[in-house]
């Protein structure tokens, strides 16, 4: 959107939700868009990748998880050590998570699957967890949101996946966002089916107006619409892209646990479902952590703090 006339800038922030279905998408559309119109705003950007990281991740706190730090694999985003320093501030300690080539990566307890979240591995442990799309996605939010937190703005950052879609929806829906982006992860910075289904849903719920949703926002609602139920997700996303993925290394279990919860441990499938995660910061590093976290044990701040305290 560089050099984009000042109208249609305008024209585009007019729109209460906006969509995007990749890394660089959801950095371009927040470095334009994630600007406040007027003082007060309230703004929530959501996120997600639902086959598979985010769905882990909430499984992770649905397990017992403190907190979970995501980090872009094969280097960037926070160090083991930034990680182990919020450990040692919280008294817990710290785990690995992730997943290369279809295991767990080296030192891990879990791989990146909500059907290994357990709690004798993650309850009241801090988890370092390392992905791609993902970790690419989160990270470029974490830059725009810091931004836009220096400019004066307030954005609240949600975890989404299909086992929490209505809590979330009832969260954006109670707190009275004024806008909402949905920045999915989408697969090697293309779109990905399962996202736009993930994001679909959740503007479904929140009754905003076909019409005050940008572009990428209704291809969601419309991926939605024509993928509802849970067996049409199931069967459609096990012939993408990402379902053939999993199925060469065979992982294929992971689609219907994302979809309805089969194989994920029962006591964690259900809390799951109501847990709304969300990015809270310690000393500028972002950590999702869910309203069961223990208060007083570190100094948790709802927004960054100023740029230059922002590295630990």
């Amino acid at each position: 959107m560089n050099g984009v006339h000042p109208e249609v800038l305008a024209a585009a922030m007019s729109f209460r939700a906006v969509g995007a279905t990749s890394p660089s998408r959801a950095a371009t559309k927040l470095g334009h868009l994630l600007r406040p119109p007027h003082p007060g705003e309230r703004i929530a950007v959501v996120v997600g990748d639902a086959l598979r990281c985010s769905s882990t991740v909430c499984a992770c706190l649905a397990a017992g998880a403190a907190g979970v730090v995501v980090s872009v694999k094969g280097g960037g985003g926070p160090t083991p050590e930034t990680v182990r320093r919020l450990g040692d501030a919280l008294g817990l300690p710290t785990v690995l998570g992730g997943e290369l080539h279809g295991r767990a990566v080296p030192g891990g307890v879990l791989a990146n699957s909500p059907r290994e979240a357990r709690s004798d591995l993650l309850e009241g442990r801090v988890l370092h967890f390392f992905s791609t799309n993902f970790g690419r996605c989160l990270a470029e939010v974490v830059v725009k949101v810091t931004e836009y937190h220096e400019q004066g703005g307030s954005a609240d950052v949600l975890l989404a996946t299909f086992a929490n879609a209505d809590s979330v929806a009832a969260r954006l829906r109670n707190d009275s966002y004024e806008r909402v982006f949905l920045c999915m992860s989408g697969f090697y910075d293309h779109v990905s089916l399962e996202d736009d289904v993930l994001g679909g849903q959740i503007l479904e719920r929140i009754h905003i107006p076909f019409t005050d949703m940008d572009d990428e926002a209704r291809s969601m609602v419309a991926s939605a619409r024509m993928l509802w139920s849970p067996e049409e997700q199931t069967t459609a996303f096990r012939t993408g892209w990402i379902g053939r993925c999993l199925e060469r290394f065979g992982m294929a279990a992971d689609i219907p646990a994302v979809v309805s919860g089969e194989g994920i441990a029962e006591p964690v499938r259900e809390r799951m479902k109501f847990l709304v995660p969300e990015l809270r910061w310690w000393k500028g590093l972002a950590v999702f952590a869910t309203a069961a976290f223990p208060p007083g044990r570190v100094n948790w701040r709802r927004k960054t703090p100023v740029l230059k305290e922002v590295s630990p």
